[in-house]
């Protein structure tokens, strides 16, 4: 018998990110093909000694993964209100360039591309009908896309003092409020915390990623299986499917549609 196929719900993400989510997802709900994410495999132990040696090791396993293509299953639960489903497309190419959409039968509702020259926007009158502020939400979600799929630097974060409660934990923290608790023992990020820069009603966003492996190149590395997030706005799943990582990507990826809107970067 086969079993029920399902969606199965579940990176770094900062507030606007999610407050881009928060205020596009409601309109968009889309019927989403049956994926599987990556399987969860086991992540290797991270070799190092000091605080100096696993930040450089996080940069370098940031720095390994110069491109990727992806698709994702995106659940997004409103404070208030039904729960919908988003099928996306994800490119990327480190350090600065990011594409984002989103179809239905061959329709595309929402489509985002971020390059070092610009940031366009194209988003259909039905998303803007539910949506009237889904352009500028986007764009806000453009000024930190490329940086977030890539992870923050590492090598500009202050370790907190080790807690006795939690010994495989690694918290470190970053002048702008953002933290991230690490499993010790592998060094991946199990929880990113980050204060709304505009209040939000005093409500923090937490970001919950799970990582697998995937291979590059001649190796395995790790990067998203799954990620949940959580706010005042609600909370959204993601899960991630067909990632390749560090493959050729077609320049054209990074082309706006003609209907496009230009924003100043």
């Amino acid at each position: 018998m086969k079993r029920a196929c399902r969606p199965h719900p579940d990176r770094p993400i900062v507030p606007r990110w999610a407050s881009a989510l928060g205020l596009v997802l409601p309109a968009l709900f889309v019927l989403t093909a049956c994926h599987t994410p990556a399987p969860r495999l086991a992540l290797p132990p991270a070799a190092y000694a000091n605080h100096a040696q696993a930040v450089a090791l996080l940069n370098v396993r940031r720095d390994a993964i110069s491109s990727l293509q992806a698709r994702a299953t995106v659940r997004f639960t409103p404070a208030t209100g039904a729960s919908q489903t988003l099928d996306a497309q994800l490119v990327h190419h480190a350090p600065d360039q990011a594409r984002l959409r989103a179809d239905k039968l061959n329709h595309n509702l929402l489509d985002l591309t971020v390059t070092p020259e610009g940031v366009w926007t194209a988003v259909s009158p039905r998303v803007l009908r539910e949506a009237p502020n889904a352009e500028a939400e986007l764009v806000r979600l453009a000024r930190v896309l490329p940086l977030l799929l890539r992870g923050p630097d590492y090598a500009a974060a202050t370790p907190a003092p080790a807690s006795r409660h939690k010994p495989q934990t690694l918290t470190l923290r970053w002048d702008q409020g953002l933290s991230t608790d690490l499993h010790a023992p592998t060094l991946t990020p199990r929880r990113f915390t980050l204060p709304h820069p505009e209040g939000e009603h005093g409500h923090a966003v937490a970001i919950e990623p799970d990582y697998t492996l995937y291979p590059a190149d001649a190796d395995r590395l790790p990067w998203l299986r799954s990620a949940v997030i959580t706010g005042a706005f609600g909370r959204i799943e993601l899960t991630f499917h067909d990632v390749l990582l560090n493959q050729p990507l077609n320049p054209r990826a990074f082309r706006p549609p003609r209907r496009a809107i230009t924003h100043p970067r």
